[in-house]
């Protein structure tokens, strides 16, 4: 017999509008953190590195995306094996 499993997720009020068809079951609540303007709470270096993140990110070209763009074709047509020692063939 497969047993499957059911996650449910929104508020308190939301959850308990399905007693019902969870009475008998167990269950596992876990809280989440509150969310307010759609972000959760960051550590003062996770703000650090997004910022990082936005830094560099902003500083792609569109030239560089061309570049990059060429790079990935490029690789996709020519693959390469990192395996050591060499197979011959």
């Amino acid at each position: 017999m497969a047993v499957t499993m059911e996650v449910l997720e929104g508020t308190w009020e939301e959850i308990l509008g399905h007693a019902e068809q969870l009475k008998g079951h167990r269950v596992r609540v876990t809280v989440l953190p509150d969310q307010q303007n759609g972000s959760m709470d960051l550590s003062d270096k996770q703000r650090e590195m997004l910022a990082a993140l936005d830094e560099w990110h902003s500083e792609i070209t569109d030239e560089d995306k061309v570049a990059l763009e060429e790079l990935e074709r490029f690789i996709y047509n020519h693959p390469f094996d990192l395996t050591w020692p060499r197979k011959p063939g």
